[in-house]
């Protein structure tokens, strides 16, 4: 079931200046995670922007809603589209389509197997798209965290961290150079989705892809 604000709106102010509506489509699905607890909290990002208006929805197979979306933003594990929904996405993506692609969004786990879970290569269209598949998490242990370039918005007063502390890092491609970014998550993870949700709006971003 899709629901869209947009459809509920009343307001004469806000129809009246339509031209300013950012439409995004918000895709939180999937296993083994608190899907709705990460829905709620991306919406409540999105709400900070008064011209935001959300589809909210399960999966990637209404082709049509995404290439009429400013914008899609996906939370998902384990969601696997259909070969038609992956091609369409690939060739929407290439034409200018953004995306920004969290979390698990990249996974395929099957349970059960010799290994416990298995990460089968399933989705070669979708992976390529994204620019990388789950596979496992590494082990937990302390890493180093350098940051590329100081000078990029998405890291600006951000300093490289030592191997002190267990961080988790987001990896974020950025159109305009095609280098990954990191930087270091939990404090200031908020405050980072709200600069790459800004940097979508503004077409800063062609598409992005964080990964735990």
């Amino acid at each position: 079931m899709e629901v869209s604000p947009r459809e509920l709106t009343t307001d004469k102010t806000v129809k009246e200046n339509m031209t300013d509506i950012v439409d995004v489509y918000l895709v939180a699905a999937g296993k083994y995670h608190d899907i709705d607890f990460a829905r709620l909290e991306l919406l409540k990002l999105l709400a900070e922007h008064e011209q935001i208006r959300v589809t909210a929805v399960s999966d990637y197979e209404n082709v049509g809603a995404i290439e009429k979306c400013s914008f899609m933003v996906s939370y998902t594990c384990d969601v696997r589209p259909t070969e038609k929904a992956q091609i369409a996405i690939r060739k929407w993506v290439e034409n200018g389509g953004r995306w920004m692609a969290l979390h698990g969004t990249n996974s395929a786990l099957d349970m059960g197997g010799d290994n416990g879970v298995d990460s089968p290569r399933c989705f070669p269209t979708w992976a390529e798209t994204l620019g990388s598949q789950f596979v496992a998490h590494p082990p937990i242990a302390p890493y180093p965290v350098e940051i590329s370039d100081p000078s990029n918005w998405l890291v600006a007063g951000l300093e490289s961290l030592k191997p002190t502390m267990n961080f988790t890092f987001v990896n974020i491609t950025i159109s305009k150079t095609s280098k990954p970014y990191y930087t270091q998550t939990g404090m200031v993870m908020r405050e980072d989705l709200l600069k790459v949700i800004g940097a979508v709006m503004t077409n800063d971003v062609l598409s992005c892809i964080c990964v735990p």
